[in-house]
């Protein structure tokens, strides 16, 4: 188990995404083998054994539906992306973008963005769209300065990709 979640949680090597719940299907399955195994080992009669695992479906159908609420709109999930990954560059971007641009809130998606940058300097959506904020705010300086480094980022990213 641990193994497997050392591969999909960046821990053994990087893979370019955060950890999400989707990555965690191999380890689990893995997981839930060990764990009916365990169960049919167990003493129970098999009326008890039904109960646990009952139980634990009932559980994680709580969850779920507790989890659902993140899925009503772009914005909701992104908030709730942003406390459970504060780290997670990609949706910060998102979320920046969502206030910048359906929003029309660029005083809100200065800090969204800065933090992405902060994170991954040279990430050419989140300086891009740094740029457009801060020319938003009035920041002109800024909005040149992240523009210009935008470009160099995108530059370098296509001469890795050939």
């Amino acid at each position: 188990i641990a193994a497997g979640f050392a591969v999909t949680g960046n821990v053994l090597v990087t893979i370019g995404t955060n950890f999400a719940e989707r990555l965690a299907y191999l380890p689990l399955t893995f997981a839930c083998g060990l764990a009916g195994s365990g169960l049919s080992r167990l003493p129970w009669n098999r009326t008890s054994k039904i109960a646990a695992v009952r139980s634990v479906v009932l559980l994680a159908g709580f969850r779920t539906g507790i989890r659902t609420t993140d899925f009503r709109s772009s914005t909701l999930l992104y908030e709730a992306t942003e406390l459970a990954a504060p780290r997670a560059v990609k949706s910060l971007t998102t979320l920046g973008n969502i206030r910048l641009r359906q929003e029309n809130r660029p005083d809100l998606a200065v800090p969204l963005l800065e933090r992405s940058v902060s994170i991954w300097p040279d990430y050419p959506r989140a300086l891009s769209s740094l740029s457009e904020a801060y020319a938003r705010t009035g920041n002109r300086i800024g909005a040149m300065e992240m523009d210009r480094r935008a470009r160099e980022a995108a530059r370098k990213l296509q001469d890795m990709q050939r």
